[in-house]
């Protein structure tokens, strides 16, 4: 593990190395003591964690994090600082900022810890984030993202009459787009209340945050076109042109059955309720306090059979059971414990769970308990497994070409090469991973005059080029190909190079044959 730790104090340095070696021997720290060290470290990206001070003599903290985060967004930061306070820290969380320890003799004992989440948090980061660009190029975009979201969303003019709908809307309220489309919104879902008396225009909220071009929140009574209706959570925020204002977007969601559950999940206020997400509260004598319905319905168990009964009695596995007891008996004395596993689960089967163990710390500071949340990661882990065949299958692939296949960047750095390559120039291909092409194929010091890879960059097409370099020891038909990034610039280019000998001798062959 990799570590960038900024701060002036020399003093401060030492401590934060002490206490990561205890529980990392094997951690390399690089002390930043300056804008210039920082930028270098930056631009090398050579670590997997930063650690800095919030005050500091060439800068602040925010603006190191800033820094980090512009180039390495799912890399982790953690600040730790005896100068900051609880806006800074809020400010840093939202900003990115993985989490803040305080210098005092209290906190710094926690830092490893605090080190190996932000770790795990930054590696489930960057886990997620690719896996989400893959199925987003294999699906090509396949759904447009408004007629995916489930919330009902309105356009409406500075006079109420709709401009647009969703499908969501049109789905809920009943109505097509046609039926929408140039029509008093007022007069169609929003012209009663609940119990059916008429809703004036003067007192209706949405009306009145219209006409005001203000944005307004609240609950309120829908009416669908049969005639029913339904109770809606909605938001009208006004749509404002080059300073003009032309109406509002209303963005709204069914919230009858989350009101009717509304009084069940106050009781249960202490889990974090998530509908993907099996959470309990287990009490110090392992007896289960309070589970959501997430954790029920995998388990098909009625509330009954589940509190107030000790968490041994209800699984049978023994080796889950040892497990889970052993787990609850270090998130007792203050560990947060974490672990993943596949659980038979009786309603959804075998799933991969990624599951944690918070110490839960009553008022007074005592632990009253643990808050158990298991996660389903069995997508997540689907999709690492395929995407690692799918590497071991391209670099078979890759390696398996008879012809010299290479991607370089833009500054003439392999960044790739397959082995036809390497066993041609004889060298592995680690060893040619980042050695400039012109130095391998030409020997020289600077770029080839015509080189395809600079004429690729330069003009964005593929370009190809018959090279006959005594220094490569054969002729070549090289293609250079353009690589983009999401922005359509030119980051690197794939160069497919064969070996043209026998068609030069065979040209040869034949242009003597002509001639005699």
């Amino acid at each position: 593990m990799k570590i960038l730790l900024v701060d002036d104090n020399r003093f401060d340095r030492a401590l934060v190395l002490r206490e990561l070696q205890k529980e990392f021997p094997a951690v390399s720290v690089n002390e930043i003591l300056d804008a210039v060290a920082l930028e270098e470290a930056l631009a090398a990206d050579d670590f997997d964690l930063v650690i800095t001070d919030y005050q500091l003599q060439w800068t602040t903290g925010s603006e190191v994090l800033r820094s980090v985060k512009q180039r390495f967004p799912e890399r982790p930061v953690i600040m730790f600082t005896g100068t900051g306070n609880e806006i800074i820290a809020v400010e840093a969380m939202k900003a990115g900022l993985d989490d803040y320890v305080i210098k005092s003799a209290k906190h710094f004992v926690r830092l490893p810890l605090s080190v190996k989440q932000a770790l795990e948090k930054g590696r489930l980061r960057k886990v997620e984030n690719e896996a989400a660009k893959t199925i987003a190029h294999l699906h090509a975009y396949r759904e447009l993202v408004l007629n995916s979201v489930a919330d009902g969303i309105l356009g409406v003019d500075k006079h109420g009459c709709h401009t647009f709908a969703n499908p969501a809307a049109q789905q809920m309220l009943g109505y097509t787009l046609e039926e929408l489309l140039g029509r008093d919104s007022h007069a169609l879902w929003h012209h009663s209340h609940r119990d059916s008396s008429p809703y004036t225009t003067d007192t209706c909220p949405v009306l009145t945050s219209l006409l005001e071009e203000k944005t307004f929140s609240g609950k309120d009574f829908f009416w669908r076109k049969d005639g029913s209706g339904f109770l809606a959570e909605y938001t009208s925020a006004p749509i404002f042109e080059d300073g003009t204002y032309l109406g509002a977007v209303i963005i709204f969601r069914d919230i009858t059955e989350r009101e009717k559950a509304q009084e069940e999940l106050r009781k249960y206020r202490q889990i974090v309720s998530a509908s993907e997400e099996h959470m309990a509260f287990v009490g110090t004598s392992h007896v289960l306090h309070a589970v959501n319905d997430a954790f029920l319905k995998a388990y098909n168990w009625s509330r009954e059979k589940v509190i107030g009964h000790d968490v041994a009695e209800l699984f049978a596995d023994k080796d889950f059971n040892a497990t889970m007891v052993s787990s609850l008996d270090q998130a007792m004395l203050g560990t947060t414990v974490r672990y993943r596993n596949w659980l038979d689960l009786p309603a959804q089967g075998r799933r991969y769970m990624d599951v944690s163990y918070y110490p839960y710390h009553a008022e007074n500071g005592t632990i009253a308990g643990v808050v158990v949340n298991s996660r389903d990661i069995t997508d997540l882990k689907q999709q690492e497994d395929a995407l690692r065949l799918a590497e071991q299958e391209w670099k078979h692939t890759f390696d398996s070409i008879s012809d010299f296949v290479s991607i370089h960047d833009s500054n003439f750095r392999f960044l790739k090469v397959n082995k036809t390559l390497a066993d041609f120039v004889g060298k592995p291909a680690e060893e040619l991973i980042g050695k400039h092409c012109y130095e391998v194929f030409h020997g020289l010091s600077y770029p080839w005059l015509d080189c395809p890879h600079r004429a690729a960059l330069a003009q964005s097409i593929a370009v190809t080029r018959d090279i006959d370099d005594p220094h490569i020891g054969c002729p070549l038909l090289v293609t250079a190909s353009p690589i983009f990034d999401e922005r359509g610039r030119v980051v690197a280019t794939i160069h497919i190079a064969k070996d043209i000998s026998e068609l030069k001798k065979a040209e040869q062959d034949r242009l003597a044959l002509q001639t005699q």
